[in-house]
């Protein structure tokens, strides 16, 4: 025989594993999403337009797609063929990209 109280306290134990195991697979599937945003290492971006202002640069109409962090990545301006190495920025798809920790590669001679 079960004590009156006794019930509501497992109900209330069942819960709670139930909400440590929800937040529990929350926490591990927003680990993942964040490994895999983590972009990109060595992406070429073509951008219509680059304006370095180094160490730092900010580029707008660019050629991708991808949306968040970046590292170690080349952002040549279309125009110029000028090219900058930058260490770490972030890219906001074709709109535009803010790159950190830049410097100068290439220039076309032009």
């Amino acid at each position: 025989m079960t004590t009156p109280g006794l019930a509501p306290r497992r109900r209330a134990v069942r819960v709670a594993g139930v909400l440590i195991a929800l937040l529990a697979t929350a926490t591990i599937a927003a680990g993942t999403a964040s490994a895999t945003a983590t972009a990109r290492a060595g992406e070429l971006f073509r951008c219509a337009s680059v304006t370095p202002d180094l160490p730092n640069l900010y580029a707008t109409s660019c050629d991708t797609d991808h949306w968040g962090p970046a590292s170690h990545f080349v952002v040549v301006d279309q125009g110029s063929r000028n090219a900058w190495m930058c260490e770490q920025g972030w890219v906001e798809g074709s709109l535009w990209i803010s790159g950190q920790n830049c410097r100068r590669l290439a220039t076309s001679g032009a």
